[in-house]
């Protein structure tokens, strides 16, 4: 995992109140999301995105390009202002049939929020065991 791809994401809402997330950037400008971060229970989005890097101090401004659907908790956005160059994601599927295979995550959870409102880090390590899940077809 390249930590430096990992996003800080937040919306205000027309309310006044804020929802945050995390990201990750997974193409030149296209940072992938969950879709409860943007969008409300009626599917509106929530208000203007943007997203910071752990790299950068300043926010970038972003828009939903896809909004995902209702059953799949998932969110495209496009960054509008100058963002970090990578090359694109590699994405895979998991076809080993052992337990204990490394995964790791990252994030911008509520518990690591900080004096001022920003939210640090937290980077996770574990284990997938490909077992599990097996009667609904999700390994």
């Amino acid at each position: 995992m390249d930590l430096s791809r990992v996003v800080d994401v937040s919306v205000e809402t027309s309310a006044g109140r804020v929802s945050f997330g995390s990201g990750y950037l997974v193409a030149p400008g296209l940072v992938l999301t969950a879709r409860h971060v943007v969008c409300g229970d009626d599917s509106e989005v929530l208000g203007e995105p943007q997203v910071r890097f752990t790299e950068a101090s300043a926010p970038v401004p972003c828009r939903v390009a896809w909004p995902g659907r209702a059953d799949l908790d998932a969110a495209l956005l496009e960054c509008t202002g100058p963002v970090p160059q990578f090359e694109l994601v590699r994405w895979g599927q998991l076809v080993a049939s052992e337990a204990g295979i490394g995964c790791e995550a990252a994030g911008f959870p509520r518990s690591m929020e900080q004096d001022g409102g920003l939210r640090d880090v937290e980077h996770m390590r574990g284990q997938i065991n490909t077992g599990t899940g097996l009667l609904g077809g999700r390994i």
